[in-house]
């Protein structure tokens, strides 16, 4: 089915950025979602060692479709935890 233009826009976040629905009915913006290119340059390391990282099972991280995905919020608490755990 085909939506109009203002039924698309009414959809769209900030910026015309794409937002989806959550199960609560609050809605999230698509950067929740990041790539393991996007996480690489979040984190100011290479794709690869993110990569090695995530296959490990030291980042967390979810397979999809044969593609490593990364909420935003996860990676940020395990970052924290990271820096704590680190700073002792």
């Amino acid at each position: 089915m085909y939506t109009s233009t203002s039924e698309s826009n009414a959809r769209r976040g900030k910026a015309g950025e794409p937002q989806f629905m959550k199960k609560n009915g609050t809605r999230h913006r698509n950067d929740d979602i990041m790539t393991l290119r996007e996480v690489a340059q979040y984190l100011g390391l290479h794709v690869m060692t993110v990569y090695k990282l995530t296959r490990e099972g030291r980042v967390p991280a979810a397979k999809i479709g044969g593609q490593w995905r990364f909420k935003r919020d996860v990676l940020d608490e395990w970052l924290e935890t990271q820096m704590h755990r680190h700073a002792a």
